[in-house]
């Protein structure tokens, strides 16, 4: 990439949706989605929260377990692309 770019390093912006993510939806298929494209469960917003803290606020019970459960590493991660997207398609 130019310059060194990395492309799954998306920044802030995408840390920031998964928070939105979390507090406006009970779908793990774009939380997800949100991960693969490097979103760090560890990131605190402006008010110093995680994407977890959300979710246990809103009592998101199964979002609450899949980000307990999440590791850092994307190998660990297992996420079938072509078996989502027939489910949303």
């Amino acid at each position: 990439m130019k310059n060194g770019a990395e492309i799954y390093n998306c920044g802030e912006e995408i840390n920031l949706i998964l928070h939105e993510l979390v507090s406006k939806t009970n779908e793990l298929f774009f939380i997800k989605a949100a991960l693969l494209f490097g979103a760090d469960t560890d990131y605190k917003n402006n008010s110093g929260k995680t994407a977890l803290d959300i979710a246990k606020e809103q009592n998101k019970e199964e979002i609450i377990q899949f980000l307990k459960n999440q590791s850092k590493s994307l190998i660990l991660f297992e996420f079938n692309l072509i078996d989502l997207l027939k489910k949303h398609l």
